[in-house]
């Protein structure tokens, strides 16, 4: 048997979990929204996905958050989550109550698409 842990938190705050609740070490941690993958293994811990980071690159071809967020700066309402919430291929945000939702994806969608970038949009 295989066991995995799927979270939108980072592997720390996972690892944090496993221990403050007595839980399994799982085999693999899915974390980040999906963004990055580990497997368990020993003698050295946690490993991270390099197939996974090169499967998921292939949807920003060239292209680093750096440039996404570039592109997202003039959006008025979305406020950048602190820098241990971003990953290579994962950038996250605080939205105001009340904001646009459906007219806010649509302006961020059109600035990934002029940039050839592909991208799940997951609103918690």
């Amino acid at each position: 048997m295989t066991l995995a842990y799927v979270s939108g938190r980072d592997l720390t705050l996972v690892e944090q979990a496993i221990e403050q609740y007595g839980i399994p070490r799982p085999d693999w941690v899915i974390s980040d929204v999906g963004s990055r993958m580990y497997h368990w293994q020993l003698p050295g811990g946690w490993l991270e996905s390099t197939a996974w980071q090169m499967e998921i690159a292939s949807d920003w071809p060239g292209l680093s958050s750096g440039e996404i967020l570039d592109a997202f700066t003039s959006i008025e309402g979305p406020i950048l989550q602190g820098q241990d919430r971003q990953s290579q291929y994962k950038l996250s945000y605080f939205l105001p109550l009340g904001v646009d939702l459906v007219s806010l994806r649509l302006v961020m969608e059109a600035r990934l698409k002029e940039l050839q970038a592909r991208s799940s949009w997951i609103y918690s």
